[in-house]
C-alpha cells in the first residue's frame, strides 16, 4: 500500500469529481457519528450546488482541509455545516467550496445506505430536532457500540 499525503489525494479526488467521476472513500474520523462511522466506504458524487439542501451531506474546504459534514443551512451563495457527533461547532463557508455530495455508505458488514433515501432523510432530519440532546445520545450511543463490541 502506498500512503500519499492529503493535498495529493484531495487534488485527485477533486479532478476525479471535477471530470464527472463517482469516487469512493473511507471514512476517517468520529465527527459524524452516529451516522457515518469510522472506516465505512462512502460514495461521493459530483454536486450541483443549486440544488443542495438542508441535510445533504456534503465533502467542502474549509480553511486548509476538508471536511465531510451534513448542511444545516443554507442561505443564497453560504452554506452552515455541522458535523452530527457535534453540538455546537459550525462551520460557515461559500458554495463554490462545496466539492461533492455524499450518495451511499457501505458498512462494514455489507449493509448499503442510500442518502437520498426517505429513511436516512427522516432520522437525519430527527436527530437535527434533537440538538439539545445530542451530547448525551452520543455517550449512550457509544456505551452501546463499547458494550456491543466486547
Amino acid at each position: 500500500m502506498r500512503i500519499i499525503d492529503s493535498d495529493t489525494f484531495f487534488a485527485f479526488l477533486i479532478e476525479e469529481i471535477s471530470a464527472g467521476k463517482t469516487v469512493t472513500i473511507r471514512a476517517k474520523g468520529t465527527s459524524m457519528l452516529p451516522f457515518i462511522h469510522e472506516n465505512d466506504i462512502l460514495q461521493l458524487v459530483p454536486l450541483c450546488k443549486t440544488e443542495l439542501k438542508k441535510m445533504d451531506i456534503i465533502l467542502f474546504k474549509y480553511k486548509d482541509s476538508y471536511l465531510l459534514h451534513r448542511i444545516v443551512k443554507k442561505n443564497n451563495e453560504i452554506l452552515l455545516l455541522q458535523g452530527d457527533a457535534v453540538a455546537k461547532h459550525t462551520e460557515k463557508i461559500k458554495i463554490e467550496n462545496a466539492v461533492a455530495l455524499l450518495q451511499q455508505i457501505k458498512r462494514k458488514n455489507g449493509k448499503t445506505i442510500k442518502c437520498k433515501s426517505l429513511k436516512w432523510r427522516l432520522l437525519s432530519y430527527l436527530w437535527y430536532i434533537l440538538l439539545p440532546f445530542r451530547s448525551l445520545l452520543l455517550k449512550v450511543y457509544k456505551k452501546i457500540i463499547l458494550y456491543e463490541s466486547k
